[in-house]
Order: structure tokens, then sequence, then C-alpha cells
């Protein structure tokens, strides 16, 4: 009894305060860059995950215009498309199309320029069915602005077909 009560007062003679603990952090804080508001009533506060804005980036974010909320100042489109493994387009709107152009690499285009687009793409199918896991990248299409260009892979890297689902938002 008296070695585990030696134990817990040791513990809790290691205990730093309050004050010493708002100390720590704000020492790790200047250790990471960090500008975080300071200790308040000896709470011990968040450190900042990020290091501060550059000075150049805070004056360029302060000259933008801001717009008026719920827009981005320009007209938004979406596409999908769902392609099956040997690049048919099996969804998608009017105007577009899909083609294989070898194992694993696809073009989907559609009926716009899509240059200042996001693209996302998984791997999947309609109707649902159990697939070989797959991993697809994407990016734009080199020499058409419709066009996007698609790459599917097996787990260990190696080209191979695989029906894929893509979404564009422009």
């Amino acid at each position: 009894m008296v070695s585990v009560w030696l134990f817990v007062n040791t513990l809790l003679t290691r205990i730093p305060s309050a004050s010493e603990r708002c100390k720590n952090v704000s020492e790790n804080r200047l250790a990471l860059g960090c500008l975080c508001s300071g200790c308040s009533a000896h709470k011990l506060p968040v450190i900042c995950p990020q290091p501060p804005a550059p000075p150049t980036a805070k004056a360029l974010q302060e000259l933008a215009v801001p717009l008026a909320a719920g827009t981005l100042g320009v007209d938004t489109k979406t596409y999908s498309g769902i392609v099956g493994a040997a690049g048919t387009l099996r969804l998608g709107p009017a105007g577009s199309s899909s083609t294989s152009l070898g194992t694993g690499i696809y073009e989907v285009l559609f009926p716009s320029d899509l240059s200042l687009c996001v693209y996302t793409a998984t791997i999947g199918t309609s109707p649902a069915t159990f697939l070989v896991p797959g991993i697809v990248t994407v990016t734009p299409r080199f020499g058409n602005v419709n066009g996007i260009f698609v790459q599917t892979f097996s787990v260990n890297g190696t080209p191979e077909y695989h029906p894929f689902n893509i979404h564009v938002q422009c």
C-alpha cells in the first residue's frame, strides 16, 4: 500500500502547473512558427496546425474583390459519365463519347471546353457489381480542350482495363 502511495505521490509532483503548461505550449508554438493567440486564464489552447500566411499573400487577399454570397463569378456546369472497361460510354450527356486507346488508357469527350474544370474518377460501373480493385487517374486531354485522359491500373500498378465513373465540375 505504501509503494502505491509513493508512486501516485511521485506522479503528482511531476505534473507541471498550469503556468508551466502554458509556457510549454507557447514555446512549442514558437518552435512550429505559429502565431496563435496566447494563453488566457491558463486554458491550454490548441497548437495551430499551419504556419501563418506570408505578408504578400495577406496583402493579395485584402485586394481581392469579394464575390456575392452563393456565386462563383461564373456559370457552372457538371458532367458525369459511366465508361465500361472496353471504353464504351454506358451513360453520359448528349454529345459526349469515350474511346479506349489501349490497355487501361481512355479518352472521354464532353460537349464543351473543360480546360478550367475539376475532374474526378472512380473505379465502378452501373448496374452495381463486385469489381476487382483498381487505381484510376484522370487529367486534361492534351490537344483537346473538350477531352479528359483517363488511365486505369491494377493495384500493383500494371495498366489494366477497368470500368470507371467520371465526374467533371466546371
